[in-house]
C-alpha cells in the first residue's frame, strides 16, 4: 500500500527551492526587463531620466521576481541582481535594434555650472534664495532637464562645479533673504564623509546655513531601494558619525552603498521637493 507524504516539502527544502528559482541567471530576463523599464522610468508625466536611473530600474524590474518575504526579512535580496556593466551590453543591443528611447539624457562629460546662466543672463542680478548641490552630474543634469530648478527656484550646481561655489552663484545668494545651499549625496561611508568636508570643499562663508538632505543609511534601509555592497568597513572608520544611530552604524560598517540614482526620477523629485520646500517655509 503506497503511503502519500500529505505534508509536503520542509521548511528548508521549500526555502532552498526558492532561492534556486530565483538565483538563475538574470541575464535570460535582462532584455524583457530592459523593455519593461524604458516604458516605465520616466512615469509619471514623461520625465528625462539617466542611463543610471535606467539601470536602477531594470533592477528592480527583475527583482520583483523574486519572493516578496525574501525583499523584505533579507537586505541581500535587495542587492543589485546585475552589473552595470552587463546592463550597458545589453543596452546597446536594444539601442542598436530599436534606437534610443525617448526622454534619456545624453552623457556629457563636462561639470554642470550655472546653467541658466546662458539662457538668463540678467538672472544673477537679483537673488535666488536656494542653492542645490549635486554629487553627480548625471543628478544634476537629470533635474535641470525637468526645470525642477524652476520649479524650487534655486541654482543646480554639481560637485565639481561648487568646489568652490561660483562667484556669482555667492553673490545670488548673498542678495537673497534667508538663503541656503544643500547637499545631495549617496548613502555611504565616503558619502558621509564628503558631507564633513562640503563647508570646507564649497568654501561656504561661516554665517551661510547648509542641509545634509542624504541620502541617509536610514532612508536607504526603509524605502526598498536596489543596494550595492562594497567590503566591510574598520570600526575607526565610522566612529567620526556619533550622531548616526546603531542600525545606521552597522548598515555602514557592513559595506552597503545606496545611489541616488536608485530612486526613480519621479521619486527623486518628489523627496527634494519635501527637504527643498519643507526647509524654505521654516
Amino acid at each position: 500500500m503506497n503511503v502519500i507524504n500529505k505534508k509536503g516539502p520542509s521548511r528548508k527544502d521549500f526555502q532552498r527551492n526558492m532561492r534556486l528559482k530565483v538565483r538563475r541567471d538574470p541575464q535570460d530576463k535582462l532584455l524583457p526587463a530592459l523593455v519593461k523599464s524604458v516604458r516605465r522610468v520616466g512615469q509619471p508625466g514623461g520625465l528625462f531620466y539617466t542611463e543610471r536611473q535606467l539601470y536602477y530600474e531594470v533592477c528592480r524590474e527583475l527583482q520583483h521576481e523574486r519572493p516578496g518575504w525574501l525583499r523584505l526579512v533579507r537586505t541581500s535580496w535587495r542587492v543589485a541582481p546585475i552589473s552595470y556593466e552587463s546592463f550597458l551590453k545589453a543596452f546597446g543591443e536594444y539601442i542598436s535594434k530599436v534606437g534610443r528611447p525617448p526622454g534619456l539624457i545624453p552623457e556629457s562629460p563636462g561639470p554642470v555650472g550655472p546653467a541658466v546662466v546662458a539662457h538668463e543672463p540678467d538672472l544673477f542680478d537679483y537673488g535666488l534664495p536656494c542653492l542645490l548641490v549635486c554629487q553627480h552630474d548625471y543628478i544634476a543634469r537629470m533635474l535641470l532637464a525637468n526645470y525642477i530648478h524652476m520649479e524650487l527656484s534655486c541654482v543646480i550646481l554639481g560637485l565639481k562645479a561648487a568646489m568652490p561655489i561660483p562667484n556669482a552663484v555667492a553673490a545670488m545668494l548673498a542678495r537673497a533673504e534667508d538663503p541656503c545651499v544643500y547637499l545631495l549625496h549617496d548613502a555611504s561611508i565616503d558619502e558621509l564623509s564628503l558631507a564633513l568636508q562640503f563647508p570646507d570643499l564649497a568654501q561656504l562663508p561661516t554665517d551661510m546655513p547648509w542641509v545634509d538632505i542624504g541620502l541617509r543609511a536610514d532612508h536607504a534601509r526603509g524605502t526598498g531601494l536596489s543596494l550595492l555592497k562594497g567590503d566591510s568597513q574598520e570600526t575607526d572608520a565610522v566612529k567620526r558619525f556619533g550622531h548616526l544611530s546603531r542600525r545606521d552604524m552597522a548598515w555602514l560598517k557592513a559595506g552597503w552603498h545606496a545611489e541616488v540614482a536608485a530612486m526613480r526620477p519621479a521619486e527623486l523629485i518628489r523627496f527634494l521637493f519635501r527637504a527643498i520646500g519643507r526647509g524654505k517655509s521654516d
